[in-house]
């Protein structure tokens, strides 16, 4: 998706350009590289049932895909950066966010902005915000760290469950009788 050249594990690298990786990495060239991945799996594999999951920088596309006419039924972001409200606006289906308590991205205000447009929305989300977290705990988690450690095995069951309900086959989901 990047070219070769994805960010290093190390963001604060002194040699990375945050500003000219996020240009060369921006929708009108990360896009069309979903779309294509999408159509492939669509027609090669006959998936129907495509979901989107993000992090990060993914949980932007993850919202992206979940747009009118790009044919993912569900989606899941953990800590997504950079999202736009058009981008919540526009979704078409459910989507789940998991949220770090502490998050130069995603900011308690912007958090709260997001919600909202959510609500907005009219679809079917969840978002669960995680105590003891930073950005990247959903896949840089410091895992002797018990708060980090349940915060990132309870987004990725999040995620799980998410899709199991929402982009499954099943037409009625069945009740227990008490």
């Amino acid at each position: 998706m990047f070219g070769g050249k994805p960010a290093p594990v190390d963001l604060i690298d002194p040699g990375f350009n945050m500003t000219g990786f996020l240009y060369q990495n921006r929708p009108e060239v990360i896009d069309p590289i979903l779309k294509s991945s999408v159509e492939f799996i669509r027609e090669r594999f006959s998936v129907n049932n495509i979901v989107a999951t993000g992090y990060c920088f993914g949980g932007r596309y993850a919202f992206r895909l979940l747009s009118e006419g790009r044919h993912v039924k569900a989606a899941f972001a953990a800590h997504p950066s950079l999202l736009e409200d058009g981008e919540i606006s526009n979704i078409t289906g459910p989507v789940s966010v998991a949220a770090a308590e502490t998050d130069d991205a995603m900011p308690v205000e912007r958090r709260h902005e997001i919600e909202e447009q959510l609500l907005k929305t009219e679809q079917t989300y969840s978002m669960s915000l995680y105590s003891g977290t930073m950005h990247g705990f959903g896949v840089r988690a410091n895992v002797s760290d018990p708060d980090q450690r349940f915060a990132k095995e309870a987004a990725f069951f999040q995620a799980v469950r998410w899709f199991d309900t929402w982009a499954s086959n099943k037409q009625v989901l069945e009740t227990p009788a008490y």
